[in-house]
């Protein structure tokens, strides 16, 4: 019985990757847009997906097997490229905009909430994740000018998210910035400049901290925790 169940929640889920992919396919023709797309059957996708196409660009979407877009996960395809490598994990409500080329390349996990705004490119290496409601973005507006036309003026430089770091909760990663192999950006931290590998960097702006502990039983620097009896 099990066996049969299972089988059957597959072929459900292969389902709606096809169904998926034929309507991205349709609603790109009916922009007059160009579109590469390759989905891995055993993509899971949760419900409520949106993916918006701009008229007259060219995309590309390719997402590799064991990944997992859960619900009310929104892309938004604006000419560019969105590479999804194998075991990727993007949870609940994360926005991804591509207007550039976009890499998660592989077992990435993107918390609840997260936005990435890709103008240029933004790379997320192995096993690197970000935490709730983080931001990364790799362009600014140009203010000023003539009539104070900045909305459409824009300065990008790439972003790079180093393999296995860890980007915390609400932190916001500006352009051009590269953070390093295993770093860490603490919570809330705006990040203007790049954090060298294995450092701790927290702050607004996010300065460097300390060097990560390599050994996750290395002694914190907040001293011992604390040890409660229990009541009798």
């Amino acid at each position: 019985m099990h066996a049969v169940h299972d089988r059957l929640v597959g072929a459900l889920l292969r389902l709606r990757v096809r169904l998926v992919v034929l309507a991205l396919r349709w609603r790109s023709r009916w922009h007059r847009a160009e579109l590469v797309c390759e989905v891995d059957p055993d993509v899971r996708i949760g419900r409520r997906l949106r993916i918006s196409v701009q008229a007259g660009t060219r995309n590309v979407v390719r997402i590799e097997g064991r990944s997992r877009l859960w619900d009310d996960v929104r892309i938004e395809l604006r000419g560019g490229s969105l590479l999804i490598g194998s075991g990727a994990d993007i949870k609940t409500r994360c926005v991804l905009g591509v207007g550039g080329v976009l890499e998660l390349q592989g077992a990435n996990l993107l918390q609840h909430g997260c936005i990435i705004h890709c103008d240029e490119a933004v790379t997320v290496e192995h096993h690197a994740g970000l935490g709730e409601y983080t931001t990364v973005i790799d362009s600014s507006h140009v203010l000023g000018g003539p009539e104070g036309q900045w909305l459409h003026r824009i300065r990008t430089a790439p972003v790079v998210i180093g393999r296995n770091a860890w980007i915390g909760a609400k932190a916001t990663i500006a352009r051009g910035v590269h953070v390093g192999e295993d770093a860490v950006v603490g919570a809330n931290s705006l990040v203007v400049k790049d954090v060298p590998p294995g450092q701790l960097a927290s702050g607004v702006p996010a300065q460097v901290v300390r060097r990560r502990a390599a050994d996750p039983d290395a002694p914190s620097p907040l001293g011992p925790p604390a040890v409660f009896a229990r009541p009798s």
